[in-house]
């Protein structure tokens, strides 16, 4: 058993004895100790959800939330399908969207032309967000003389949202290939309907989304809700009921309700949250966690195969995943389980935690500065590999090939 030596010892009788001469403070701690214990079993009785949602959100997310609603966002706008989509014409900066609602490199019809046409669907990972420009787009560098692309990625975007997204909508372009881009631990969204509550620092998009169920074999959609709906959140909690059974992530705003407003509570609930995600990071992954993720692909595939195109799967990972530093080199590897699942299941996939760290090039010159979204030069890097899947597939007879690397 440690002990203490002798100036932490005095130091903690110097303590004692303070409050000893003080009986009034240790009063009004134990007072205080005993009122937020009535807080937190009571208030939550009393005190409306949208109350507590709004102490839970930042006011730039209500503010956004109040824009989106009034179909304000400059970039998304709702969507009856997906929840949300690229504005079409939407332009500022880098970010430059077409009239189909597609970030491509070259104007582009709805009808087929000559040339090979990619679809891309999936998140800012794979639409190349606001770092680069059309033209250093993953989607832009795949693009040749033989081969046009059409980059129908949307930001924030989940599996479910991309499957929802390409049967409503993107599948009418007549696509010869589906490229859908998957971000790290795919599956977190797909239980998640309302943004903020499994991502709270989401401030941008503050927005709420469809998800699937799965009974069985049988997926089951729930749709997002309107505009109206979303904002109503704000003043009213009509929309709460149907989110506490519908969104797993609903669990952390209901600890944010009992814990998350009063100092001693706030400081444990967050050495708590620290510890789950600590114990996540260090346990196997549940192997009934990418059910709904390998059913929402099966069912994209599906649909993509009986309009006579293929689907291939690009992984996006972010900077720790392709070059973890050296203790989380000692976690369970989730990327290299997640492709081990599709391979097995069929799909042909292009790595691309395997190509960006096969590039001859400091890390660092591969990735912005938030460490998530691709320079230039990786998506490049994996346009080529892309490219050359696809080639290595049709002179083998479209049979899925093994994992794509860097040339």
């Amino acid at each position: 058993m440690a002990t203490l030596n002798p100036v932490q010892a005095s130091g903690f009788s110097t303590l004692r004895s303070h409050l000893r001469a003080m009986p009034a403070v240790r009063y009004l701690w134990w007072g205080m100790l005993v009122l937020e214990g009535l807080c937190i079993v009571v208030l939550p009785f009393f005190v409306p959800k949208h109350v507590y949602l709004r102490a839970y959100l930042e006011e730039a997310a209500e503010k956004q939330t109040l824009a989106f609603s009034r179909d304000q966002d400059p970039y998304l706008m709702w969507d009856g399908a997906t929840g949300w989509r690229n504005r079409p014409l939407a332009k500022n900066g880098h970010w430059d969207v077409d009239e189909l609602g597609s970030r491509s490199s070259e104007p582009l019809s709805r009808a087929h032309g000559n040339k090979r046409r990619l679809v891309f669907l999936g998140s800012s990972m794979t639409n190349g967000g606001m770092h680069v420009s059309n033209e250093e787009t993953v989607s832009a560098y795949a693009s040749d003389a033989t081969t046009e692309c059409l980059n129908f990625a949307t930001m924030a975007y989940s599996v479910d949202q991309a499957l929802l997204l390409y049967s409503e909508y993107a599948r009418d372009f007549g696509a010869d290939v589906v490229v859908l881009g998957l971000d790290d631990s795919p599956e977190a969204g797909l239980e998640n309907r309302y943004v903020p509550f499994r991502r709270r620092d989401e401030v941008n998009m503050p927005y709420a989304k469809p998800r699937f169920t799965l009974s069985g074999d049988r997926l089951e959609l729930l749709p997002p809700p309107s505009r109206d709906t979303l904002a109503s959140m704000l003043t009213s909690d009509g929309f709460f009921d149907e989110l506490m059974g519908s969104d797993r992530y609903y669990t952390q705003f209901a600890r944010f309700m009992r814990f998350g407003q009063l100092p001693v509570s706030a400081t444990l609930l967050k050495g708590y949250e620290r510890a789950q995600r600590a114990a996540l990071a260090l346990s196997d992954a549940d192997p009934h966690q990418y059910d709904l993720l390998l059913a929402l692909l099966q069912k994209l595939s599906q649909a993509v195969d009986s309009d006579g195109a293929r689907l291939v799967i690009m992984t996006m990972p972010t900077f720790e995943t392709v070059f973890p530093s050296r203790w989380r080199q000692y976690l369970p590897d989730r990327h290299e389980d997640l492709v081990d699942l599709l391979h097995r299941a069929d799909f042909l996939v292009v790595d691309g935690r395997e190509i960006l760290r096969r590039q001859d090039v400091p890390p660092r010159s591969l990735f912005t500065g938030d460490l998530v979204h691709y320079k230039p030069a990786a998506n490049r890097a994996i346009a080529t590999a892309l490219t050359n899947a696809l080639s290595e597939a049709r002179s083998t007879g479209g049979s899925p090939a093994d994992t794509a690397t860097a040339p």
